[in-house]
């Protein structure tokens, strides 16, 4: 008698009477169907089928959308925050705010920001902050970018820097004032963005 694993692709590997085989896939998300065929000396094949369900990581990111009761305009967001930061006074209520790294997209297209609580963020007379930042161990880079609120910094390139986050772990990210101050640094847990950027269902990248 021969036994056979048959994989979700299709192809068989044969496999002993006894014991056990541990099998590891790099499977999506979706349902995959593995089976164990077994065949007799006459030729007689019986085959066992049970399905796996992977299931979609859903990571640190949380989900969030507002609808304007006037135009009907929807707005989608996906944010995490920090529990890795240094940055001065932030606190509501005797709780202190952490930092959080939101994307978002509407009717207008992409949008990326960084939120540092109540902490000010004050931008020159050009409306620009510095910040600096590293995705992963690659290379840190420097540049200013568009601000807007009081605590907020807006990314220029959203697009682009989304895209750069999709299939990383880590994003550590440091924003200063006009006159040079350091407001802090904050690392963001983005494991398992390119998971969850479809729910954002009105933008693709």
């Amino acid at each position: 008698m021969t036994v056979e694993l048959v994989l979700p692709d299709g192809q068989s590997v044969p496999i002993e009477l006894m014991g056990s085989r541990a099998v590891a896939l790099p499977l999506p998300v979706g349902s995959h169907t593995y089976g164990l065929r077994a065949t007799n000396e006459d030729g007689l094949t019986v085959t066992e089928t049970r399905q796996v369900d992977v299931i979609e990581p859903r990571g640190e990111w949380v989900f969030n959308f507002d609808t304007d009761e006037l135009t009907g305009d929807r707005k989608e967001a996906l944010f995490v925050f920090s529990d890795d930061y240094t940055y001065p006074g932030a606190f509501d209520f005797g709780i202190q705010i952490k930092p959080a790294l939101l994307i978002g997209c509407d009717q207008a297209g992409w949008a990326a920001l960084t939120s540092w609580g109540d902490q000010y963020v004050t931008p020159d007379r050009a409306g620009r902050v510095a910040v600096a930042y590293r995705i992963d161990e690659g290379d840190v880079i420097e540049r200013t970018e568009t601000w807007a609120g009081r605590s907020e910094v807006f990314v220029n390139d959203p697009e682009q820097f989304i895209s750069g986050l999709l299939g990383k772990d880590a994003l550590i990210y440091r924003v200063w004032n006009y006159d040079g101050t350091e407001v802090g640094t904050a690392t963001f847990p983005i494991a398992h963005l390119e998971y969850r950027i479809d729910e954002l269902r009105d933008c693709s990248l």
